[in-house]
């Protein structure tokens, strides 16, 4: 991928970060640290001692990723390196910048809350749409999942943000918070799974039956999807059985089931969800 790295390659990744940086910069100035709590990662230590001792968030946040960045680097090279620190000073020189002279809201915390995770959450999308990192814990779990792909890093990121939770009631003296923290925190990650997950989002028609071939065509005749179909033996009752699966958007479910109890009453459905449905009649990116 590095010898592909074209300047307009550059250039797009260049406006993406500034657009994401500015929105979740604003969500941390303008919300977050009015709101006296702690988002998630890096950025939440960077409230916590921009509100013990006043370091800027912007500095405090490229303090902390360098030598995070030193250690990954062999281990994740130089092209994600020089992608992630490209996106770091840009969002930290927005939050030191930009965002403090913007209005601070000074009301509801739980709105403070909400608008920084939202924000943060659509301005770290964002950056992830180019394959951009704002560092931090993507640093550690990367390198982990080098060597020890198998790990559920999930956990560890649970982790980190849960110590800076408990470390944000003692900063702030206030348990309080910790609580917004975490709506904030759980909002971002929503975001974040929604935007890059969401807009290609669907389900997916799991039908046992005996009509297959029939339900298969009324559903391609109401939803204009097509189905497969595949012939299966209870485990129990060894009767012989077709299975139907069909991907579709969520409005087109309720008719598909519909349709499938009309031909056979004693099918079996399942509906499932899908982050994301790639090919005719549906999303046709490939990445």
């Amino acid at each position: 991928m590095q010898s592909t790295y074209s300047k307009k390659d550059f250039a797009i990744d260049l406006l993406y970060d500034i657009i994401g940086s500015i929105i979740y910069s604003i969500g941390i100035n303008c919300f977050a640290k009015p709101g006296h709590f702690a988002t998630g990662g890096l950025s939440g230590i960077s409230l916590i001692l921009n509100y013990v001792a006043d370091i800027p968030l912007g500095i405090s946040q490229i303090v902390m990723n360098l030598p995070l960045a030193i250690i990954s680097f062999k281990i994740l090279g130089k092209f994600f390196i020089f992608r992630t620190i490209k996106t770091m000073v840009i969002m930290s020189a927005f939050m030191d910048i930009l965002a403090p002279i913007l209005p601070h809201y000074a009301g509801d915390k739980i709105i403070c809350a909400l608008f920084a995770g939202v924000l943060n959450g659509v301005g770290l999308a964002i950056m992830y749409f180019r394959g951009g990192s704002t560092g931090g814990l993507d640093f550690i779990i990367m390198s982990i999942r080098k060597n020890k792909p198998h790990l559920a890093l999930g956990k560890l990121s649970m982790l980190f943000n849960g110590f800076i939770l408990l470390f944000s009631v003692f900063a702030f003296k206030d348990i309080d918070a910790a609580l917004y923290g975490a709506i904030a925190i759980f909002a971002s990650g929503t975001i974040v799974d929604k935007i890059m997950n969401g807009l290609d989002a669907g389900k997916m028609l799991i039908i046992i039956t005996n009509k297959g071939h029939e339900i298969s065509s009324a559903i391609h005749d109401v939803t204009g999807h097509g189905s497969s179909i595949m012939h299966i033996q209870g485990s129990y009752s060894k009767d012989n059985k077709q299975m139907v699966i069909s991907a579709m958007s969520k409005n087109q479910v309720f008719p598909a089931r519909k349709i499938a109890y009309t031909i056979d009453p004693t099918s079996f459905v399942m509906v499932t969800s899908t982050d994301e449905v790639f090919g005719k009649g549906f999303n046709t990116q490939n990445s």
